[in-house]
């Protein structure tokens, strides 16, 4: 058995972008992580990861690029001739409308 189902987390994954942002609002995070990730089936290929913790669960929501806008958020995708971009005004925009949180960038590089 893994750590993670021994440690009694719960992972809960929610698709609703309306009800990841009232259980933001509601649970009040400190911090909300996020990572802009590579979506290689996407058009145009990006992706937006959010996750919480709160209590001994961890709250996910993504998001993926369709055409120039988040599919489930809304939320507008820059387009530059070197890929695709969430910006960071975006971010902050975000960061408001989830309660005026604090947005982390969680994302990991690995070096091989």
């Amino acid at each position: 058995m893994c750590a993670w189902a021994l440690s009694g987390m719960t992972l809960r994954r929610i698709r609703d972008w309306e009800e990841f942002r009232e259980l933001a609002r509601r649970l009040k995070p400190k911090i909300i992580f996020y990572c802009i990730e590579d979506n290689p089936l996407g058009r145009p290929p990006i992706a937006l990861r959010l996750l919480f913790v709160h209590d001994r669960d961890t709250y996910v929501f993504n998001d993926f690029a369709h055409g120039d806008r988040l599919r489930k958020s809304g939320y507008p995708v820059e387009i530059l001739p070197s890929g695709a971009w969430i910006s960071k005004a975006t971010l902050k925009r975000i960061s408001k409308e989830l309660g005026d949180v604090e947005l982390a960038d969680f994302s990991m590089t690995t070096i091989l």
